[in-house]
């Protein structure tokens, strides 16, 4: 067949290829964003502008889990598609080379693998990191709610708090409390009225309560109580995490530099510390590579099977998913092991999937 009849061809699969992508990647995006959300607010009390500031990072995070997955379904759907109408089949007699219809997935492959890599290293750690102090503010949030009124409810990994109304002086009435100070014992109980309030400096939180009905700590019943003040510093009740030194928040280039400055400052090469940096920076790198794994064993499989339909692409897909993952789970953990270098480990994955697609794409050339 002529050239410029097969570079059409390829750019009608490139094209259906890319329509299919992008219409799983958006429904898969939608999927995995709601459920981040609903962990969220699993823990807070949310107020819209609240979700609605973290819109945009959560999006970000939920579109760096989904590429891979979504590619992985769009290139079985079109070349099923393309197989089971016997387009393939057509292409095929009219002389067109099986490589010349696969090297439109291969071109999407790298084309979201770069974009992977940027996002895995530099975008998502920051959005990670924006993401992170959103929701790890709590005080912020707690301060807020106390003083706008908009919910009787408040939840976080230490302070658990509700009450069923305010009195015309502003205390909480019915007020029920769970408090998990670090480093101190926890106290629960139930007051008729409360109020909250922090020291001039910021430092102190004090709990001014009356007519304790129930108060107990972590091993005995403390009793009642006409009238108790409980203070805490801030930082035992909403201590502020320090995200950036979280290895989800750093970019690669900062995981780079730790990993040459670290032995400069005293930690040993092959510690812990250091072996954990260089699992999260290779993990990064094979994870933005599964995307040409993922095509590689996705255009050969999908003309194999035949299978056009979304629910058969997505059921082949999460099979493959399932060989995938445990291998990633098995090579991160061996990793992290220091059984063998995390680059080489970590890289296992993708090398499965590839060599697999390779033999089943030559199975099709031979066909």
């Amino acid at each position: 067949m002529p050239y410029p009849v097969a570079l059409l061809l390829q750019r009608y699969i490139l094209r259906t290829l890319t329509r299919n992508f992008l219409l799983v990647l958006a429904l898969l995006t939608g999927l995995v964003f709601l459920f981040l959300l609903g962990k969220s607010l699993g823990r807070h009390d949310w107020s819209l502008s609240l979700i609605a500031s973290r819109l945009p990072f959560g999006l970000l995070v939920a579109l760096g889990l989904s590429i891979p997955v979504s590619l992985l379904v769009g290139t079985l759907l079109t070349y099923g598609r393309l197989s089971a109408d016997n387009e393939i089949l057509a292409m095929r007699m009219g002389g067109v080379h099986p490589v010349h219809l696969m090297l439109p997935a291969f071109i999407l492959g790298l084309v979201m693998t770069g974009l992977s890599l940027y996002l895995n290293g530099s975008a998502i750690p920051r959005a990670t990191l924006r993401v992170t102090a959103l929701t790890r503010d709590d005080l912020r949030i707690f301060l807020g709610i106390l003083e706008e009124q908009r919910l009787k409810s408040f939840r976080s990994r230490r302070i658990k708090v509700s009450w069923s109304g305010v009195d015309e002086a502003g205390r909480l009435e019915d007020f029920f409390f769970e408090l998990k100070p670090d480093g101190r014992e926890k106290v629960q109980g139930e007051a008729r009225r409360a109020w909250i309030g922090r020291d001039a400096a910021g430092e102190e939180l004090t709990f001014r309560l009356e007519e304790v009905r129930a108060l107990r700590g972590d091993l005995e019943d403390m009793g009642t109580a006409q009238a108790m003040v409980l203070s805490y510093p801030v930082e035992t009740l909403f201590g502020v995490e320090r995200v950036k030194e979280r290895r989800g928040g750093l970019t690669n280039d900062e995981l780079l530099f730790r990993l040459k400055r670290d032995p400069l400052l005293g930690h040993p090469r092959d510690g812990a510390r250091l072996a954990a940096m260089r699992v999260e920076y290779w993990a990064r790198v094979w994870l933005s590579f599964a995307c040409l794994a993922c095509v590689l064993i996705g255009a050969p499989v999908g003309v194999l099977l035949r299978r056009g339909s979304f629910v058969g692409s997505g059921i082949v897909a999460v099979a493959i998913i399932l060989l995938y993952y445990p291998l990633l789970a098995l090579s991160k953990s061996l990793a992290e092991h220091r059984v063998a270098p995390p680059s080489l480990l970590l890289a296992m994955p993708d090398i499965v999937l590839a060599l697999l697609g390779l033999a089943l794409a030559f199975r099709v050339v031979r066909r």
